[in-house]
């Protein structure tokens, strides 16, 4: 799994697991593509595909694009739609490392914490249970 390597692993066991869920939308797909065809990553075509296919879209619930909301990132506009995603979803959490998203959490609509808060949560749910 590519994606879900390294500290991102604990995520990618819980999605296995269904113990949490993940959501997308059409503008999110695009833009997750867009990123995984950077120069930085080289990645040919077919392998951006196969993680698209495999590697993403088995795990994520697909949505509609959600209603565009008010404009929460000034600085960084494109991260809106993010937001505006979760905000259709009750009692979803963003979980993004996004520096923007990150610095305006207080102010959102919506949840917001960082993947290390995400890998907490999960490891404190977990050890509850047991």
């Amino acid at each position: 799994m590519l994606l879900f390597r390294g500290t991102a692993l604990p995520l990618h066991h819980a999605l296995l697991k269904g113990n949490i869920k993940a959501h997308i939308c059409p503008s999110i797909l695009n833009e997750y593509i867009q990123v995984l065809s950077y120069r930085k990553f080289g990645l040919t075509k077919e392998e951006t595909s196969y993680l698209i296919d495999e590697e993403i879209l088995p795990f994520f619930i697909i949505h509609d694009e959600p209603p565009q909301s008010k404009n929460w990132i000034v600085e960084d506009s494109s991260d809106n739609k993010f937001i505006d995603l979760a905000c259709t979803i009750p009692g979803s959490i963003l979980v993004s490392g996004d520096i923007h998203l990150l610095q305006h959490r207080d102010t959102l609509p919506c949840r917001t914490i960082s993947l290390a808060e995400c890998i907490d949560m999960l490891s404190s749910s977990l050890n509850s249970r047991t």
